[in-house]
């Protein structure tokens, strides 16, 4: 249940009750000549309902079907934001962000509020349940209860700010009734953050975030002395445990903007076990180094961005394999006339994995021993290029061309002294025409696709032409449409399969809120030799009320 905060300096200034909501009824009708899973009739009735007080929401809604029943109901589930001036709390189930580190994005049932008293100085911080504990019953996996609670400072200034962050969560021993003895134990953490953003000149500019995490993997474990090198474990507040682990993070830019470009450095490091009890899931053990270029020329007709970026894991050469990714691309747009624009594209992907055998890790085998073999290779690469011409426009008519064409391609080696071996390319291409006449609100559009893959086990290719109009009648209250589409597809340059797709509706919306529609497919697939008939025909009603009378809509609604 998501609601917004609700701003109380608004209480007098606007209706102060809203209810709101729409039915919708949907059936299909469906034919084939051929062995089916699918029902030959099924239908949906739904249903919304919002009750809104000053932006204090509650909404309902209910599915039936031919299937099977639903209700929805915000209350098991249900939290408030309110706000005045700036001051904002949260109450109930809420969640919020103070950092990727340490309180990142989750659910909570408690209280939060944030400050921001002058434009110089912002305060946030949190107290709440986590989650709640679930006893063993055989068949899941049992959960402490879990407290958290988080505190961020932040301080601007002119060319910058600064931010402080801390965050604690910590599991109850005793909020199980039988506690298992192995399954799972009570954790802990602490986490301490500074985060920075920084204008060194005009030009320069660096962002970073330093972090630390206190990690018990069971708070019952004895009490031990801290013992570490880092001056910064020493300030945790967080009891030092027989199994308490120690765990950074780091992640800084570096960006300088030049009259004709802005270059930027950035550099990650998450070190392998790091944790955070105030993110879901977290990745740990990499480290990730990127440069990026972006430049405008020709009077900004042109615009190029590139970056290339190194990856790597297994940092404190633990693991029994190492993975090392290099990332290319560059992306490149062009205006060439007011007519006529361009794009294209470039990406590889490239991973090296070294395996350790697990005899030379239990035996130690001799360093000179060569296991070349068990390195490996993998080269992806992605080529994009793109264009339109706009024909003709002007207050009747708009003719445009568009097209597109791509290269996927995956090679692999395995060892160092090896070749790079195909294992599939795909090449995409597609043309498409549209035609718009505007007095009539009159739309056609047609289209040309064709696709060819290269992989070991044969070679496919599909070519597909397509063809659509759509056209409102009665002053817009009703509108049709019908799609053509035929895809032809070969196997090793013998015809595999012919898929034909006829389409067709109509819309009608009457007064604003009735709309009712009705379209009908058929489908023709001789790789099978199946054909098909589907008929949909649905209506829906929306009404709005505002303090009891009923609401004045400018809009047309066409939901189903």
């Amino acid at each position: 249940m998501v609601v917004f905060a609700q701003d109380l300096s608004a209480i007098g200034k606007e209706d102060p009750v809203k209810l709101t909501g729409s039915v919708s009824t949907n059936h299909v009708f469906y034919h084939t000549n051929g062995e089916s899973s699918r029902r030959p009739y099924t239908y949906f009735i739904s249903g919304n309902l919002n009750f809104s007080l000053y932006g204090w929401q509650v909404p309902l809604s209910f599915t039936y079907s031919s299937q099977e029943f639903g209700f929805r109901q915000p209350f098991n589930q249900y939290g408030l934001s309110p706000r005045y001036k700036w001051v904002t709390a949260h109450l109930g189930y809420r969640s919020m962000s103070f950092s990727p580190y340490t309180l990142s994005g989750h659910l909570f049932l408690g209280a939060g509020i944030e400050l921001r008293p002058t434009d110089d100085w912002e305060i946030s911080a949190m107290y709440g349940r986590l989650q709640k504990a679930v006893e063993s019953t055989g068949n899941n996996q049992p959960f402490y209860k879990r407290m958290g609670s988080a505190f961020k400072i932040t301080k601007k200034h002119k060319t910058g700010k600064i931010s402080f962050i801390t965050f604690g969560g910590w599991d109850d021993p005793t909020s199980l009734e039988a506690p298992p003895d192995s399954l799972i134990s009570p954790e802990e953490n602490m986490v301490v953050s500074l985060a920075i953003e920084q204008n060194l000149t005009k030009k320069l500019s660096i962002t970073a975030e330093a972090a630390r995490s206190a990690y018990t993997k069971d708070s019952r474990s004895d009490r031990v002395t801290k013992n570490t090198d880092n001056p910064i474990d020493g300030i945790i507040p967080l009891t030092n445990k027989a199994s308490t682990q120690y765990y950074g993070a780091f992640k800084g830019s570096i960006n300088y903007a030049m009259s004709w470009a802005t270059i930027g450095l950035g550099y990650e490091r998450v070190g392998p076990d790091y944790k955070t009890l105030g993110a879901y899931y977290f990745n740990n053990d990499f480290q990730n180094t990127t440069i990026n270029l972006s430049t405008s020329l020709f009077k900004k007709r042109v615009s190029i961005a590139s970056n290339l970026g190194l990856q790597r894991n297994n940092l404190d050469d633990q693991k029994q394999s190492q993975t090392k990714r290099v990332v290319g691309a560059i992306n490149i747009g062009a205006n060439v006339s007011d007519k006529v624009t361009l794009s294209g594209s470039y990406s590889n992907f490239q991973t090296f994995t070294t395996i350790l055998p697990v005899e030379q890790q239990v035996q130690q085998l001799t360093p000179f021993v060569n296991y070349d073999s068990l390195n490996f290779v993998q080269l992806a690469q992605n080529t994009t290029l793109g264009g339109t011409y706009r024909i003709s426009a002007n207050k009747k008519r708009v003719n445009t061309l568009t097209g597109s064409a791509s290269q996927q391609k995956v090679s692999s080696k395995q060892g160092t002294e090896g070749v790079f071996v195909d294992g599939s390319v795909v090449y995409n291409g597609t043309l498409g025409y549209t035609f718009t006449y505007i007095p009539a609100s009159f739309s056609l559009n047609t289209g040309f696709n064709t696709t060819h893959s290269k992989t070991p086990a044969g070679n496919n290719k599909l070519y597909g032409v397509s063809i659509g109009a759509s056209m409102p009648f009665f002053k817009k209250k009703i509108t049709s449409n019908l799609n053509v589409n035929m895809n032809q597809s070969y196997l090793n340059n013998e015809q595999s399969g012919l898929i034909l797709v006829v389409g067709a509706g109509l819309r009608a919306t009457l007064k604003e809120a009735h709309s009712l529609g009705l379209s009908a497919n058929y489908l023709n697939n001789s790789t099978n030799d199946l054909q098909s008939i589907t008929l949909n025909f649905n209506y829906s009603y929306s009404f709005g009320l505002l303090n009891g009378k009923k609401k004045e809509s400018k809009k047309d609604n066409t939901a189903t």
